[in-house]
């Protein structure tokens, strides 16, 4: 039907491959496809020309043909090129592409256009010849994957990702004609064997392990990237930190042996959806991506919504009573509820009492098994176990704990941490999750709200540490020595601040404040006090100390802070100590007021050396990492 009058456009897509370099010393030409219709004046053929193009000529009823030819002169020996033409005679175009791009090929709008193809076609595409009562100007060449897509102008980007599947295809490694093979083995610890694809989220950290084997084929060098279809081009390089947009490590080198290894990320700031792990591999001599064994799902957020809670199978309506909370997750592996909580893959997410379980069939076609599960609360039981994901955007802040080791500042993978909120009645669990390989886990929290982390090493609480998030405050360090548990402050080898709770008298607090001194190190020369809001703009402070003997406590009282007579309020006071060897150290604790209350709750929070970038000479500059 292609050369038809019904016909207005088409796409011819094929892989072609000389035996001998093709370059402008060539000769005679060489025909790779022609087609003609029975109207004689209609005619498509594609050819190699004596200059080293190649070119493409489309008659339809004209006697002079609309011609594409490619900026590409040279065409090595046994080497695949991937050829796409598109003609389009809607829009009074066609083009030619060389492995999905259109620069080493050629575009044109025809002038004065195409004319109109004969009704009916009776012949068929020749290959390496030309069509006609006696073929003629015959080629030479192999060819694979060849495709007419009928009434289909492709785009550029249809181009690009059809080049990029068939690249995986196609690509040679070697005499023994044998493509890498990218396995994942774990994802998050669990065998992706037995568990397909993952439905991930809040923690925003992943691990994926796989291995490569490349038999018989020397040395291969891999990159390792993400992409959101297995036809998705190259994807996107995966990275150490916040996105995907560069390279977690140098290249991994493999032999004839299966070889492992392990790549981390934060995927807080990637699009939710589902994707795929594509393995870019080089052997020196050619360039293959594949696309590993199936995909995974990334999910950042629980998705809350607040409405009258039905069943979303049948519509009917559970309960009129009440406006509840749904809790949508997409689930894909083991998914159990015990104890009031919900277990995701080993994941733990609190649920209050008496919630209702919708299942919700989702099955697609890139996804194995996924399913939506919905959960029902009441209100007043959905406020406090997930509250930090129902408070408005100004309420509520994500924040990522990093765990240090205290002697080297190496950080800690694998230390379990809970996170409770603290209630008039108790405590309540909100997150709980564990450090990745950079030490690192992410944890929604209500601004100003008082909370309890329990750090655990192998299932063991070490410490327990009270926190209050401020408005700003997007990272949170906690320190451990290296014996495994909690340096007491007056047990450090570097200066240490002890903060009280500050008392109100009249609608105002004071703030008392004690400096610990290490007695092994040099003589402080400096203590320097001030008070900021939360937003860490500085209302009070600017107290020199000077020279204080080791071993001293230095104690100090603000009065007349703030007056907090009828609102909720947070404030930090930061100490700077300088010793008189040139090294400072900063400390902080943030404070929250609530009105009615007699004290303020305070907590301590760990902070950071001058090594890493804090300019304590700067008391506009936040020194809290």
């Amino acid at each position: 039907t292609v050369l038809s009058a019904e016909t207005t456009q088409f796409s011819i897509s094929f892989w072609i491959k000389k035996p001998t370099q093709w370059d402008s010393s060539s000769t005679p030409q060489e025909t790779i496809i022609s087609k003609e219709n029975i109207q004689t004046t209609d005619t498509l053929i594609i050819k190699w020309t004596t200059d080293g193009a190649l070119i493409q000529t489309v008659r339809a009823a004209q006697a002079t043909p609309n011609t594409l030819i490619s900026s590409k002169k040279t065409w090595a020996a046994n080497t695949w090129f991937h050829i796409i033409t598109v003609i389009d005679t809607i829009g009074n175009k066609h083009t030619m592409y060389v492995n999905g791009s259109i620069t080493d090929g050629d575009e044109d709008t025809p002038t004065p256009g195409f004319g109109t193809w004969a009704a009916g076609t009776f012949k068929d595409f020749v290959i390496n010849a030309v069509d006609s009562a006696a073929p003629s100007i015959f080629g030479n060449q192999t060819f694979d994957e060849i495709k007419i897509f009928y009434d289909k102008a492709l785009t550029a980007e249809e181009v690009e990702l059809l080049y990029s599947s068939e690249t995986r295809v196609l690509a040679d490694f070697g005499e023994a004609e044998t493509m890498p093979d990218l396995n994942i083995s774990t994802i998050n610890g669990l065998e992706y064997s037995t568990h397909p694809i993952f439905g991930f989220g809040l923690d925003g950290n992943i691990t994926i392990d796989f291995n490569v084997f490349q038999p018989n084929n020397g040395r291969l060098t891999i990159d390792l990237n993400n992409s959101a279809s297995v036809v998705q081009g190259s994807g996107t390089v995966i990275i150490k930190d916040l996105n995907l947009t560069a390279d977690i490590c140098p290249d991994q080198d493999w032999d004839d042996e299966a070889s492992a290894c392990s790549y981390s990320w934060n995927y807080s700031e990637v699009t939710d959806g589902n994707y795929t792990i594509l393995g870019l591999m080089n052997d020196a001599d050619f360039t293959v991506f594949d696309a590993g064994d199936g995909n995974f799902e990334i999910a950042n957020d629980i998705n809350l919504i607040i409405s009258v809670p039905i069943n979303e199978e049948t519509g009917a309506v559970i309960d009129t009573a009440i406006s509840s909370f749904i809790v949508r997750i997409n689930a894909n592996g083991v998914l159990s509820v015990f104890d009031n909580q919900l277990d995701i893959n080993g994941f733990l997410i609190p649920l209050g009492t008496d919630f209702v379980l919708v299942e919700i069939d989702t099955n697609t076609p890139l996804v194995f098994n996924s399913r939506t599960y919905s959960f029902l609360f009441d209100e007043a039981q959905a406020t406090e176990t997930l509250q930090p994901y129902l408070a408005p955007v100004a309420a509520s802040i994500l924040t990522t704990i990093k765990v240090l080791q205290f002697e080297n500042l190496n950080p800690i993978p694998d230390v379990r941490l809970r996170v409770f909120k603290v209630l008039t009645e108790g405590r309540t669990l909100v997150h709980d999750s564990v450090t990745d390989g950079k030490g690192e886990t992410t944890v929604p929290f209500i601004v100003a709200d008082l909370y309890e982390i329990d750090v655990l090493i192998e299932n063991v609480v070490i410490f327990t540490e009270q926190y209050i998030a401020t408005a700003t405050t997007n990272e949170h360090f906690i320190f451990i020595s290296s014996t495994g548990e909690v340096t007491p402050p007056d047990e450090l080898t570097t200066p240490s601040v002890v903060f009280t709770p500050s008392q109100k008298h009249f609608n105002t607090f004071d703030v008392n404040l004690g400096v610990v001194v290490s007695t092994d190190l040099s003589n402080i020369a400096s203590i320097h006090f001030f008070i900021t809001n939360a937003d860490f703009n500085i209302f009070d402070g600017g107290l020199d100390t000077g020279a204080v003997s080791d071993g001293n406590t230095y104690s100090v009282n603000i009065n007349d802070l703030q007056d907090v007579s009828d609102t909720n309020f947070a404030f930090v006071s930061k100490v700077i100590v300088t010793l008189d060897d040139g090294n400072s150290f900063v400390f902080s604790a943030s404070y929250s007021i609530r009105p009615g209350e007699n004290e303020v709750l305070n907590i301590l929070i760990y902070e950071m050396r001058d090594e890493f970038g804090c300019n304590t000479s700067d008391l506009s500059v936040r020194c809290d990492g």
